[in-house]
């Protein structure tokens, strides 16, 4: 699968084991985290997964965060 954040893609290599483990979670999470081990080659990342998991997100006070403007 490829993820993508601010910063680019990022190819995610499921094997069919950790796929079938994982299968729900990759399938419909609107987050998800990754934990594998990255490999670089040719200038393509892939991160070679081994757990996925949906990040919990916690909040912080008001005014804590830093604003971020993407203009």
């Amino acid at each position: 699968m490829s993820l993508e954040d601010e910063t680019g893609f990022v190819n995610a290599v499921l094997y069919e084991r950790v796929f079938a483990r994982y299968a729900t979670l990759a399938r419909t999470a609107a987050l998800l985290g990754v934990e594998g081990r990255l490999e670089n080659r040719d200038g393509v990342a892939h991160i070679i997964a081994t757990r996925l998991f949906a990040p919990r997100l916690g909040r912080l006070p008001a005014g804590t965060a830093p604003s971020r403007d993407f203009r």
